[in-house]
């Protein structure tokens, strides 16, 4: 179980992002959680690189290693970081390994390969990354979001 996190200063940063309008409020924070998580996408992807099944490399799940943000709401935002099933680049390295595309053009073993099944032993890549990575992206998402909100206000 990972530790909780805990980052003060937020009311402060709240009230200098709330006197930005939505658009430019929603690029700050984009762009502060986006370059937060390198860390954390950076050593995942290399894991997943790590990574193998009967030595098989994992070649197609390290290319597929993406980081997409959503707008859940108002104010709630959301960065997902992990492999995309339908990457380009993790599809194709697949399908050059096996001779063939995945069934539904999809990659569906990352979940596989990060918790194991009774027949393959766990291999986790996310998880190490984030136990490894989430102090240094916490404390860097604070001065990225400092940054930003003090370089819009300008």
């Amino acid at each position: 179980m990972p530790e909780p996190v805990k980052i003060e200063g937020l009311r402060d940063l709240d009230r200098r992002l709330s006197r930005l309008d939505e658009v430019t409020g929603k690029k700050v924070m984009r762009g502060a959680m986006m370059d937060a998580a390198n860390p954390i996408w950076k050593s995942a992807r290399a894991n997943a690189e790590a990574t193998g099944i009967r030595g098989q490399g994992s070649g197609a799940l390290a290319a597929a290693m993406g980081r997409w943000f959503r707008v859940l709401a108002r104010k709630r935002f959301a960065l997902y970081i992990g492999p995309r099933s339908r990457s380009p680049k993790g599809v194709a390295l697949w399908a050059a390994k096996h001779g063939r595309e995945p069934e539904g053009g999809r990659l569906r073993h990352a979940h596989i390969t990060e918790f194991g099944t009774s027949k393959a032993p766990a291999q986790p890549y996310l998880r190490p990354a984030y136990d490894t990575q989430h102090n240094n992206s916490v404390r860097r998402f604070g001065r990225r979001l400092k940054e930003r909100i003090l370089r819009a206000a300008r």
